[in-house]
């Protein structure tokens, strides 16, 4: 329209020069101009004219025609306003203009079509749309196409579509859905159906959505993102379509971090009303309606009106009010105050009806039917709607009489609440909300997770697992109450945890399969794959399978905890009944071999480590030696404490009892080896000679023999019969960690941290030969400790890679056990078990 005005104006001005113009010699077409330069200039002028007042018609603020259903009650209480009640709608006029002048179709700010009416919540934002600037354009209907209003809700492409299938009765709901699917070439083509029904393909078109943060709170990111991925493509294509949307301002940085920030352009902000404003709407309504007030009331409910939920609670007040007094009735102070004013009214309501219900029946459940209309988002309750279908008898009877009541809303099928004052207003339901804040928040994210599921066709990867499932079922769980009557929750989960299981279902046979290929290479990792197949994946068959066959092929057959630090030795009772350990936690435990009782624990004399433990050949004594320098003895059926053997001058690094129990013998880190008499704790040999600190004995059958292992390297063999002499066996190169006699007396093994253990071929009967002979055993790590089979033909040993070897004594055939995680420090044998210490 500007473009034409100012081509007109052009053309006047080139008829006024021609009309006044002295040439003679001039084209013809000009001469003609000038000879009808009158009249054309007479008709250029009323053309302009006519513009002017065209587009002053355009571009003025209309005056609003005033409609309203007089068998309505002239306030809508916490519902916002329609179009309907546009006649009893005051307080806005200023907003009301800015609005209008923002949508004129002429205007340069049509560069930004998208008007966002950004408000708190309960300033009327809705009410300003749907009362103000809809009937304030309802003169220019022949001007705009303007589609129903519409909320997002949970899929707002849905809630498009039925807005649009309003005005298209030629298209079914479905082919809308079609048209809309093929992105904003479908919304143009749409848009066009519907100008080219209203007169014209340059008719604008007006969408409205309200509650735009339903887009946060109800919608998943992924529909969030098409549907406004849509609508901005759309006004990019569509230069005739313009878009109000109404927005809470809490929600506004939200909005802002959607990557669609730019669609927010000098909105419209709806703020409280001012007291002038606050008297109209009041007052004026009430004129229509024939209702008048006592003098005073009208400004004490100004004064009572502040900000937040005022507005909503003023409204709701006032429809009360009038549904009590009536029609060319007059509200008194008296009926004010009895209402409870405007602070009160809808909370005595809300409180009127739950006793009414609760004196019928006393467990009526309103505050947790109330709770299931409730969303929470960033802490902050929001309105949530409920299907009548999901509620239970019981809580149907609740919503009914709070719809009666209005402060819900019904359209038979769906349930809302008439206004979020109503969550942060009545004290009962706003204390329930914040105790429930945790299922709330559950409810809603749960909720967001099976809607994007749906909407997505019900595919699997929409679904949870892992740990995802494992919390959501945990939130299930702790809030049942809250999610009752969710059914898509329900389905979401089942299908969750029904995918889950045949998904671990297959990783568990992977996995047994994997442990049956290494059952016999690696039993024990078999168990350790098999066991985590059944309890972290599922029990299948395969796993339980993989299960037996790893542990038939396993040596181990007991595993002992408790100590709570390392474990330094280990040694079976005679009866192989019982298995003491000894640790650095300053105990030693003694173990029920099968694992039926708890272990008994012995604190040694000062708390101290506890680097050795041996049973007395009868199995009535135990003693246990420290790193405080002492040997205690122990009574093994009442675990009294029998003597404490002091002398030595260093730690304890081992422990011997003589084969008939009447001796035993202790070495120490003082490089010395002690004898005593079992039974009167009294000191009778030192044995000196090593250099350095002496960590393993041993005792020959008969008792005549006591060998000893030290760190400078060397074995003694200790005669112990008068006479006797001491042999030293010097094979090894480093630290000598442990021996051990064979059960014959023939053959002492020594193991040592070179990664050598020697087989000694020692006969009572061969004392006097200079240099025993050795077989040499090699191993590719340091070992620890040594203990011969019962039958003399193996001997075990630990070593620092947490492995134990067995090897036959005679042909030197190894066969490995693994299993620990940290060095093996002693190793015991009992008849064909062998017993190795956890560390």
């Amino acid at each position: 329209m500007d473009v034409l005005l100012m081509l007109l104006g052009a053309l006047l001005g080139m008829a006024a020069n021609y009309a006044t113009s002295q040439t003679d010699h001039v084209p013809w077409p000009l001469r003609l101009l000038r000879e009808w330069s009158v009249p054309l200039v007479a008709v250029v002028l009323l053309l302009l004219v006519a513009g002017q007042v065209w587009l002053h018609f355009l571009e003025r603020p209309v005056a609003i025609t005033r409609t309203w259903n007089s068998s309505q009650p002239p306030y809508p209480g916490l519902e916002a306003f329609t179009e309907d009640d546009a006649g009893v709608f005051f307080g806005r006029d200023r907003e009301i203009r800015d609005l209008v002048g923002r949508l004129n179709p002429s205007a340069p700010a049509r560069a930004h079509r998208f008007v966002a009416v950004i408000g708190p919540s309960g300033s009327g934002k809705s009410s300003l749309v749907r009362a103000g600037l809809l009937p304030a354009l309802g003169r220019r209907r022949g001007l705009w196409v303007i589609t129903p209003p519409f909320a997002p809700g949970p899929d707002p492409l849905v809630s498009f579509t039925s807005s649009l299938a309003a005005l298209l009765p030629d298209m079914t709901v479905e082919q809308v859905q079609t048209e809309l699917a093929q992105g904003s070439a479908g919304v143009r083509r749409c848009l066009d159906r519907l100008r080219t029904a209203r007169g014209g393909r340059a008719t604008p078109v007006l969408l409205v959505v309200d509650q735009l943060e339903e887009l946060l709170t109800l919608t998943g990111a992924r529909d969030r993102g098409a549907f406004l991925s849509l609508i901005d493509e759309s006004l990019a294509v569509d230069p005739y379509l313009w878009v109000v949307a109404t927005l809470r301002s809490d929600f506004l940085t939200d909005f802002l971090g959607t990557g669609y920030a730019t669609l927010i352009h000098q909105p419209t902000l709806v703020g409280v009303l001012g007291r002038t404003e606050l008297f109209e709407a009041i007052e004026r309504p009430a004129e229509q309606a024939g209702l008048s007030f006592a003098p005073g009331v009208v400004a004490r409910m100004v004064d009572d009106t502040g900000g937040g939920d005022a507005l909503p609670l003023l409204a709701y007040t006032l429809q009360e009010l009038f549904l009590r007094v009536g029609s060319g009735g007059t509200v008194t102070e008296d009926d004010y105050r009895r209402l409870g004013a405007v602070a009160g009214a809808l909370s005595d309501q809300a409180d009127r009806i739950t006793a009414d219900l609760r004196t019928v029946d006393a467990d009526t459940p309103v505050l947790s039917t109330l709770l299931k209309f409730v969303s929470l988002e960033h802490g902050e309750p929001t309105r949530r709607r409920v299907h009548r279908e999901d509620l239970t008898p019981e809580e149907r009877t609740v919503t009914d009489e709070f719809v009666t009541g209005r402060l819900l809303t019904s359209d038979n099928a769906v349930l809302d609440v008439a206004h979020e004052a109503l969550f942060r207003q009545w004290a009962p339901l706003r204390q329930a909300v914040a105790a429930s804040t945790d299922k709330l928040r559950r409810r809603t994210e749960l909720e967001r997770w099976a809607q994007d599921w749906e909407r997505s066709g019900r595919q699997d990867a929409y679904l949870l697992s892992g740990e995802r499932l494992a919390v959501a079922r945990a939130w299930a769980d702790e809030a049942s109450e809250a999610l009752t009557g969710v059914p898509l929750v329900a389905a979401f989960l089942e299908y969750s945890i029904r995918q889950d299981r045949i998904s671990m279902e297959r990783v568990a046979d992977a996995v047994a399969h994997r442990a049956l290929e290494s059952a016999e290479r690696d039993p024990e990792l078999a168990i350790l794959a098999a066991l985590a197949a059944i309890e972290e994946c599922a029990p299948t068959s395969a796993a339980q399978q993989a299960l037996h066959t790893a542990l038939g092929a396993s040596r181990r057959r007991a595993v002992f905890r408790g100590h709570e630090q390392d474990v330094n030795a280990v040694a079976w009772s005679p009866d192989g009944s019982r298995l003491a350990t000894a640790s650095d936690d300053g105990t030693i435990r003694i173990w029920d071999a099968q694992g039926a009782v708890d272990p008994v624990v012995l604190t040694h004399a000062h708390g101290d480590r506890v680097y050795a433990v041996a049973w007395s050949p009868d199995g009535k004594r135990l003693a246990g030696g420290s790193r405080d320098r002492t040997v205690t003895v122990w009574d093994a059926e009442t675990w009294a404490a029998l003597g404490v053997l002091t002398g030595h001058d260093d730690s304890i690094g081992a422990l011997a009892w003589s084969p008939d129990g009447d001796r035993l013998a202790t070495a120490s880190s003082d490089r010395t080896v002690r004898i005593w008499d079992a039974d009167m704790h009294a000191e009778l040999t030192v044995l000196t000679g090593h250099e350095l600190p002496v960590w393993a004995l041993a005792w020959s059958l008969g008792r005549r023999q006591l060998a000893s292992a030290s760190d400078d390297g060397t074995v003694r063999v200790w005669s112990l019969t008068p006479g006797g002499r001491t042999t030293e066996l010097t094979g090894h190169r480093a630290s000598v960690s442990a021996v051990a006699w064979s059960p014959d007396g023939r053959r002492l093994a020594s193991v040592s941290e070179d990664r050598t253990a020697l087989v000694w071929n020692i006969s009572e009967a061969e004392e006097e030969r200079d240099e025993p002979q050795a077989r040499k055993l090699t191993s590719l790590t340091p070992l620890t400790c040594v203990t011969w089979s019962p039958d003399a033909r193996h001997i075990a040993v630990g070593d620092d890679d947490c492995n134990v070897r067995v090897w036959d004594a005679d042909t030197g055939e190894e066969s490995l056990l693994i299993g620990h995680t940290d060095s093996v420090n002693d190793i015991a044998w009992h008849g064909h078990r062998i017993g190795p210490v956890l560390v």
